[in-house]
């Protein structure tokens, strides 16, 4: 296959690289990218989650000439760290994950200089992305991605586009409320927005016995809405994360995990369910919101909190 001179040029200045290894040739798939497979060295002790050699793709795009680096299937990191989408498999015809890093943007972990100079030659464009891979790896490895005082990144999740839309307002006593209904559950009434398909607010919160606790200032429009779906709230300590920094995957892994928080998930369901059996307003499926203290900035106070889906 002929190669274009341009990527030939990046492997040409790599051949020799101390940390970089390609392990084959370019090659181009039926919708135009190029990929290059090659080997990371880390700089730093492997770990839990990092070996030595980690297997990458690099894939250029000519339509865009976006470039993006992705894990390998086979020999890639299967987890997924903070300034990285959520490492997913792909496409069975890939041979990649798809939880690139984020390497294009000014993490502190990455260097806000380097960011300011990438190039706009596509060759030099590839070999900056790769050595900015060689700086996230190590970053990674050695827990460092996340820098204190930075922007808190909450992880990423799976593609969500047929889920529903929820939003939720705030009050000044939001933290101390339900740090006093820590590990507890309930319920919440969701009111459709008007004019929208699957998109809802979170109106007011109900104890297990659907009393009203906690009611949502929203206007008129959606104050004066009847609650259309419902929702099943639980009460956290912190976010459900799990290392290094993925959202749970699985019922299992998230019943785990809440574990570690004092929260028996399979009794709420069982509670709930039953709860919903007896009822005779059941507005159809129920949405599980999981509500956790958050601060702004990595390593800051929690001001507020949030939930997710």
């Amino acid at each position: 296959m002929f190669v274009p001179e341009v990527l030939q040029s990046v492997s040409d200045r790599t051949a020799d690289h101390p940390r970089i290894r390609c392990t084959a040739t370019w090659s181009s798939d039926s919708e135009g990218r190029w990929s290059l497979p090659f080997v990371a060295i880390l700089s730093s002790a492997p770990t839990e989650f990092f070996s030595a050699k980690t297997a990458w793709y690099v894939v250029f795009v000519p339509r865009t000439k976006s470039v993006t680096v992705y894990p390998a299937m086979v020999g890639g990191i299967s987890v997924t760290f903070q300034h990285q989408s959520f490492n997913s498999e792909g496409s069975a015809s890939l041979p990649w994950r798809l939880g690139n890093p984020c390497l294009d943007r000014p993490a502190g972990a990455l260097g806000r200089a380097s960011w300011n100079g990438q190039p706009d030659a596509i060759d030099d464009k590839i070999v900056w992305y790769l050595e900015r891979l060689l700086i996230w790896i190590d970053a990674a490895a050695t827990g460092e991605l996340a820098i204190e005082g930075e922007p808190l990144e909450l992880p990423p999740g799976p593609g969500q586009t047929n889920f529903p839309v929820v939003g939720f307002v705030g009050a000044g006593d939001d933290l101390a409320f339900w740090r006093g209904r820590t590990n507890d559950w309930g319920w919440v009434d969701l009111a459709k927005l008007p004019g929208a398909k699957i998109s809802y607010a979170m109106t007011t919160f109900r104890d297990r016995q659907s009393a009203p606790i906690r009611k949502s200032v929203w206007g008129r429009a959606i104050a004066e809405a009847a609650p259309a779906k419902t929702g099943l709230w639980i009460a956290l300590d912190n976010l459900p994360v799990q290392a290094p920094w993925e959202l749970p995957r699985t019922w299992a892994d998230l019943s785990a995990h809440l574990e570690t928080q004092g929260v028996q998930l399979a009794e709420v369901f069982e509670l709930a369910g039953a709860d919903r059996r007896r009822r005779k307003d059941d507005r159809g499926t129920v949405t599980l919101f999981l509500g956790f203290p958050i601060a702004e900035l990595v390593g800051g106070t929690p001001r507020s909190t949030t939930g997710s889906l």
